[in-house]
C-alpha cells in the first residue's frame, strides 16, 4: 500500500509580504486538513530563499510536533526535501 499525501501548494507570489501570507496561510491550511494519523502532511512552494527562510524560522520542534514538512520546487520543476 502507498502512502496518502496532502499538500498544501502556493505559488511566488509578487511581493515579500505577499510570500509571508502564502506561508502562514499554507501552514493553516494543513493544520486544518489532519484528519489521518496515516497521512504525511506536506507544504510545498517555489524554490526561493525567502520561503527556505520562513521554513527554517519556523521551530523544528513546531515541525516535528505537527508532522509536517515542506518541499521545494525549483524553476525547472526539480522537486526538493527540505531535509536534502
Amino acid at each position: 500500500a502507498g502512502v496518502l499525501w496532502r499538500i498544501e501548494v502556493k505559488g511566488s507570489g509578487s511581493r515579500a509580504a505577499m510570500r509571508v501570507n502564502y506561508f502562514l496561510s499554507a501552514l493553516g491550511e494543513i493544520l486544518q486538513r489532519m484528519d489521518d494519523p496515516a497521512a504525511r502532511y506536506t507544504i510545498a512552494f517555489p524554490d526561493t530563499g525567502q520561503f527556505r527562510r520562513l521554513w527554517e524560522r519556523l521551530p523544528p520542534l513546531a515541525r516535528e510536533r505537527a508532522s509536517v514538512t515542506a518541499l521545494f520546487v525549483g524553476a525547472d520543476g526539480t522537486v526538493h526535501d527540505a531535509a536534502d
